[in-house]
């Protein structure tokens, strides 16, 4: 086990926000304060529901190894973005 699914499933519903950043990098693309509110609004929300941990669950589970799950979810994140990017660069010729 790399890292809890409630915290895998907590990183990739934050997928918004690299998508927002690729798309602003590479395709070039302007959002606006509604949009940019939302997502972190979303964001927030998801960060402060995941707060409430169960003792019980975590002692069942194994020690995850943090630091190469989160890598893995950042490389996938990152992947994400740019691949969304650059379909609506592709798309929007």
């Amino acid at each position: 086990m790399v890292i809890l699914n409630p915290n895998q499933v907590l990183v990739k519903s934050c997928k918004m926000v690299p998508v927002m950043i690729m798309g602003t990098i590479f395709g070039k693309k302007r959002y606006t304060f509604a949009e940019y509110f939302c997502v972190g609004l979303i964001c927030f929300g998801l960060v402060v529901f995941s707060l409430k941990k169960s003792s019980a669950a975590s002692k069942k589970l194994a020690d995850p190894n943090l630091l190469l799950g989160y890598s893995f979810c950042f490389v996938n994140l990152a992947f994400d973005g740019f691949t969304n990017a650059y379909q609506d660069k592709i798309n929007s010729q």
